[in-house]
């Protein structure tokens, strides 16, 4: 029996000495950090261990990473109470490197340093950090090393390294505060506030993303909040501006696909605050409403706005844009674009464009159609004495191409007394200057027409060539010809040939 028990006992102490030796020796402590190498870099040497010191009362820990990332632990450590208090220092140089351990892809570098302390089932970690240049301070709970709370506030952060942190483009410049409190990093879950003020929009890349052509400052003021569960965000977001007002609501952020969804509000007050974004001066406001879609290769726009007394309905696709215009007053869209009001119709119209290429086609179907009085209406009535303001075009239609600032339009209008045709007209919406050749018929009076120069102030001349002559001679002839008595007189006449050659040089002067 009793040499059992020194059996037992001398077992017993080295096993206590071989804890010793492993556990609080240098030697130990080697084998200690080789372990904890090798649970780290299962695939792939990534982090080394530098300094290991282990001993009954105390931590002394260093690890570096490839890319010169440190983590340092250093304080009182109880293996027996399982009990800390430890300050740690970390600094990470590219939080992509640790995509393996983060849900989501961040990158950039980060310091932090605090202290840890409790001891396994509630471990309190209370730190600071500098991340995107802020004042930033934390809180974190962890159960048996798995975190069951986190809280954080940041101050003074910089957007445009946060959105960098983030793997955002820089949209924008500014100061912001953020509040966040997560009881779960993977999956992510919590909430988050971010808060912007006076920020400033970075104009080359907004311009670059959604083909814009911004040039004046542009000040802003943000607000947005997110609830992150279920490996999604859904967030709200408002921003309000000088020129535009945007509403997000309730949008949906999948982290698995890095898509959005984000349901919208548009809103610009007083559109020609956009003149030297457009390079054109606008009157009037403009409200939208729809929904957004974007991923790592897809930017998807839908809206539909009330304008114009009918409707706007559009989908931008990366940089395709079709739009579709119904039962809109055309009287108001010259107005809203600061053109001459000369025409007035419902127009139903259809349009193609490239953001990129800046070329489209726009097509219109123009229902009661009519011309106002203008200088077009006084030249016509001067050369047919006929009043075109009177014409109604149930039948008319608009095919333009879109190349730049360049318009070649093909126009068609027809009433029972009249019929216009204009092909590849030109209108320079740079110069604001026009160059068109129409082809028109006015009570069976045919002749061209050039319309040249301003497009507000363009000039008129008419245009007979050898065939339009004749065609207006053999009409106006048809019409003599109905009555019968002057038919018998030129029949008496056109028997003499130096009176016939007379009268039809006569006639053609008329013209």
């Amino acid at each position: 029996m009793k040499k059992f028990l020194y059996t037992l006992l001398v077992l017993l102490l080295i096993g206590l000495l071989t804890a010793y030796l492993i556990l609080f020796t240098e030697w130990g402590n080697k084998i200690i950090a080789s372990y904890i190498e090798k649970k780290i870099n299962p695939n792939e040497h990534y982090l080394s261990v530098k300094t290991f010191k282990l001993r009954f009362n105390s931590l002394d820990f260093e690890a570096q990473a490839n890319d010169d990332s440190t983590l340092i632990l250093k304080g009182d450590f109880s293996l027996l109470k399982q009990s800390v208090n430890l300050n740690y220092h970390i600094d990470i140089k590219n939080l992509h490197s640790f995509k393996e351990w983060i849900p989501y892809p961040l990158r950039g570098a980060i310091v932090t340093s605090g202290n840890i302390k409790g001891h396994r089932k509630a471990l309190i970690v209370q730190g600071v950090s500098n991340v995107a240049q802020s004042h930033t301070a934390y809180n974190a709970l962890l159960d048996d090393f798995k975190l069951s709370h986190l809280s954080l506030n940041a101050k003074d952060a910089n957007l445009e390294d946060l959105l960098y942190l983030l793997n955002r483009p820089a949209y924008a410049s500014a100061r912001v505060s953020l509040q966040a409190d997560f009881n779960s990093l993977k999956p992510l879950e919590g909430h988050l506030i971010l808060t912007a003020n006076n920020a400033l929009i970075n104009n080359a890349l907004i311009n670059q993303i959604f083909h814009l052509n911004l040039k004046d400052t542009l000040v802003f003021n943000l607000s947005h909040s997110s609830d992150f569960k279920g490996n999604k965000a859904i967030s709200d977001t408002t921003l309000t501006s000088p020129l535009v007002n945007f509403t997000a609501l309730k949008s949906e952020y999948l982290f698995s696909v890095l898509k959005l969804n984000a349901p919208y509000t548009l809103e610009i007050p007083n559109l020609a605050k956009l003149q030297n974004m457009i390079n054109h001066p606008l009157k009037g406001s403009l409200t939208l409403k729809g929904d957004i879609e974007q991923s790592p290769k897809l930017l998807k726009v839908n809206g539909h706005s009330n304008l114009l007394d009918g409707a706007l309905d559009f989908t931008l696709l990366n940089k395709d844009l079709k739009a579709r215009f119904s039962n809109i007053s055309t009287l108001k869209a010259l107005d809203l674009f600061h053109y001459p009001k000369f025409f007035q119709s419902i127009a139903d119209a259809n349009l193609d464009y490239d953001l990129i290429s800046k070329q489209g086609v726009l097509k219109a179907n123009l229902k009661n159609a009519r011309f106002l009085k203008n200088a077009f209406s006084d030249f016509l009535y001067s050369i047919s004495q006929f009043d075109i303001t009177k014409e109604i075009y149930s039948d008319a239609n608009l095919v333009s191409q879109i190349n730049q600032q360049r318009l070649l339009s093909d126009l068609n209008l027809k009433s029972p007394k009249t019929q216009l045709k204009i092909r590849n007209g030109l209108l320079d919406l740079n110069t604001k200057q026009m160059d068109m050749l129409m082809d028109a018929e006015i009570l069976k009076f045919i002749f061209k027409m050039k319309l040249q120069g301003s497009m507000h102030q363009p000039k008129f001349s008419l245009i007979l060539n050898e065939k339009a002559i004749q065609q207006n001679l053999q009409q106006g002839l048809k019409e003599i010809l109905k009555n019968d008595t002057l038919k018998k007189g030129l029949d008496h006449l056109l028997k003499d040939d130096k009176l016939k050659e007379k009268l039809e040089k006569g006639l053609k002067g008329l013209f």
